[in-house]
């Protein structure tokens, strides 16, 4: 678990205003071990209140949008040849997942600058499956990565998978 698993819902999406969300940002980075003199607790509250805060996600509360954080899950995938005789079990934890009357968004935090997906996809790809499973009445599911090292206000999305074959895939 990590701060931005410990913050409280109302500070995600901003409904708490900017000095109250830097100041829950800020605590919480101290309740984790990064102190308020450590040279890197500044740069961290900033970017972690820009994603909070962020267009994007304030958008999403604004509509009365459902939070999920640290997310689990559990599915069976097809491992094997086509005929599909064996299955493996896949477990995990979704980081944040954002559920509106039109979507599901699942969101991964990473550290890092960015700027590309490719180290992630095989992750991003089974959330999407595993979000489906979760949330089978979603007409979009979709998955992200917000990278805090770089600009943490919008995701950067996994292209859409065809539906078809996303789980031989994963």
């Amino acid at each position: 678990m990590c701060i931005r698993d410990r913050l409280p819902t109302e500070v995600l999406g901003g409904a708490l205003g900017e000095a109250a969300t830097l100041a829950a940002v800020s605590s919480g980075l101290a309740r984790e071990g990064i102190p308020r003199e450590h040279p890197r607790h500044a740069p961290l509250t900033k970017r972690l209140g820009r994603f909070v805060r962020g267009a994007w996600l304030a958008g999403r509360v604004a509509r009365g949008a459902t939070l999920h954080r640290e997310l689990t899950f559990a599915i069976h995938v097809p491992i094997g040849d086509a005929a599909g005789e064996g299955r493996a079990l896949l477990r995990g934890a979704m980081d944040l997942v954002v559920v509106t009357d039109d979507e599901v968004a699942v969101i991964d935090y990473k550290r890092a600058r960015g700027p590309g997906l490719e180290p992630y996809g095989f992750q991003l790809e089974l959330y999407v499956l595993a979000a489906r499973s979760l949330f089978p009445e979603a007409r979009t599911v979709r998955a992200g990565v917000v990278f805090l090292g770089g600009d943490p206000e919008t995701p950067l999305w996994l292209p859409e998978a065809a539906s078809e074959g996303l789980a031989s895939r994963v």
